[in-house]
């Protein structure tokens, strides 16, 4: 059942190289970052945890990151941990040379992506945690956060 509600989360994102003040801290936690440093999370309206969200609405979450060397293509790869289990939000466009983060992705520059995601009145009720990564080509996780995120009926 959770695997069919998640199944159709739709992304748009855009992004840029340059950085953009950051709107607000959201309480975050890396799980795994290597060769690229996570330097704030801010999904946007959520200021404690979890993050809630009513179905039919949307997430915004900006990622600010500067990569330790270079990379030819990013692509994002998010996962909803329910119950410990990773159910895959499939994403209609993962690549973030292609939603506007300028590729190769060089050492040492600041890059910002925001990323709005569709919560859908189809999907369920629950608290979950919300695992993101960044896989460099090959994919390997190059970092990785997590945020806890209540989805609400109302």
């Amino acid at each position: 059942m959770y695997t069919s509600a998640f199944a159709v989360l739709v992304l748009v994102s855009c992004a840029s190289a340059a950085p953009r003040p950051i709107v607000h801290a959201t309480p975050w936690k890396d799980c795994g970052s290597t060769t690229v440093v996570l330097t704030n999370v801010s999904v946007v309206g959520c200021n404690s945890v979890p993050c809630k969200t009513p179905r039919g609405s949307n997430i915004t979450t900006i990622i600010y990151f500067t990569p330790k060397q270079n990379y030819a293509s990013l692509t994002n790869a998010v996962y909803g941990l329910i119950e410990g289990v990773p159910v895959p939000f499939p994403l209609s466009q993962p690549n973030v040379c292609q939603l506007g983060v300028t590729c190769p992705v060089e050492t040492g520059t600041n890059y910002v992506e925001t990323v709005v995601i569709d919560v859908l009145a189809v999907y369920p009720c629950l608290q979950l945690i919300v695992e993101w990564k960044l896989e460099d080509p090959s994919g390997n996780q190059v970092s990785c956060f997590e945020v806890p995120l209540q989805i609400t009926c109302n």
